[in-house]
Formats: C-alpha cells, structure tokens, sequence
C-alpha cells in the first residue's frame, strides 16, 4: 500500500480530499495532519506529502524544504488558493502543484505523477485482494520464511508475501539487493558493517554463506564505488 498525507490546517479540506483520493486510487492510503510539525515528525514513514502553502505555522514551501533534505524519496505536491506562489515553489524538489478548488481531473494528473516517479523505487506484488507496494528504500532485507517472504523495514516493522523469496529476488534490482544466504537478501545500501561470514544492518545480523561470500564482497564494493561518484 501507498501511503499519503495530506497537511492542511483546514480540516473540512483535509476529509475531503482525503475522501476523493479514496474514492480515485484503491492501493493508495491516505492520513491527514493539521499541524506540518506533526507531519514532519512522521514523514519518512509517507511516499506521497500534499502540503497546503499557506499554514499557521507559517509557510509550507520552508516547511516542505526541510522536510526534503531529510525525506529524499517523498513526492511532495503543493496545494493553495492563490497562484502567486507558482515561481516560489521552484525552490523546494516537487512533482506538482495544484490551486484550490482541486477538481479531480486535476487530482488524477498531479498523483498519476508521484505514482510513475514512485514506480521505479516500488515492488509491486500482486496478492489476493489487490496489490501490495513495497518501497524499496525502505527495506532492509528480506527473509524467506517457507514458502513465503517476510519484508524486513529500516523502521523495524515487518509484513509477509505469499511467494518464495526466489521469486522475489527475480524482481529486484541486482545493483541494489544481493543474496547473502538461503534465506536472506539485503538492500546493499543499508549495510552498516560486514565481516566474512556475517553482515549488520542496524542492530540485526545476517548470516553470510560461504556460497554467497564473493558475489556479496563484489556488490559491496560496487556499491562503494557508486557512491563516490
């Protein structure tokens, strides 16, 4: 599932919108914050921010600037009644911005954007039900459970597929997520220590086999090496 928020002071906006996104998107799950600073406390946990330029707590475009440098991945979309801010909103990484009265047609255009940037760093993975989207920048690793997958998170939360993980190796990125063990693949980018035999992320360690050690050293270095680019 997707998440999104909405951050507005006016709190007949925020059902509202919140109502026509639901009724739009079924894999879309949206929240609503009154107050940006309570957002901002959670917004690593959203992909998708629309933020109301004009706030209480002053302006949403300095608000949503701070919350960028630390949220790279958030798609943010501005929202306010006037236009004049049209240039202003330049100054902060965003994917769209909307005027009030929203109409749905322009809801539609601004999420199917955050969507299709989104869709480059999800794991779609189709599941009784409909589809489950997992963000990859949010995975620490995945572990094979049986014949299912357990979706480990940087955050510490988890959740479970019903596929092998095989199967879900074969949709990941090998630049990205390397196999370290039977029943393990980790997102490279979120080791914090590794040795021959085991690696860290976090305060978790994984096992490293000795089938796995080479190709887990080489994609560890590769990794090194983009990074300095």
């Amino acid at each position: 599932m997707i998440r999104a928020a909405v951050i507005d002071d006016d709190p007949g906006f925020c059902r509202e919108l919140r109502e026509r996104i639901t009724e739009l998107y079924d894999n879309i799950e949206i929240d609503c914050f009154l107050d940006i600073d309570d957002f901002s406390d959670h917004a690593s946990e959203y992909n998708i921010a629309v933020i109301d330029i004009l706030l209480k707590e002053g302006s949403g475009i300095e608000h949503a600037k701070r919350i960028a440098e630390s949220c790279p991945a958030l798609e943010i979309i501005f929202v306010s009644i006037e236009r004049d801010f049209f240039q202003e909103v330049y100054s902060v990484r965003h994917s769209y911005f909307l005027t009030k009265p929203v109409t749905d047609d322009m809801l539609r255009s601004a999420l199917d954007v955050c969507l299709k940037n989104l869709g480059s760093r999800m794991l779609a993975i189709k599941r009784r039900g409909g589809t489950l989207y997992i963000d990859l920048n949010r995975v620490a690793y995945f572990e094979g459970i049986l014949k299912k997958t357990a979706v480990h998170y940087i955050n510490g939360a988890e959740e479970h597929v019903g596929m092998p993980l095989k199967a879900v190796e074969e949709m990941l990125d090998s630049k990205h997520f390397i196999r370290t063990h039977q029943s393990y693949i980790v997102n490279i980018r979120k080791i914090t220590y590794i040795r021959t035999s085991e690696l860290m992320i976090g305060d978790t360690r994984i096992p490293i086999s000795r089938r796995h050690r080479s190709s887990v050293s080489e994609a560890v270095d590769m990794q090194l090496m983009r990074s300095l680019v």
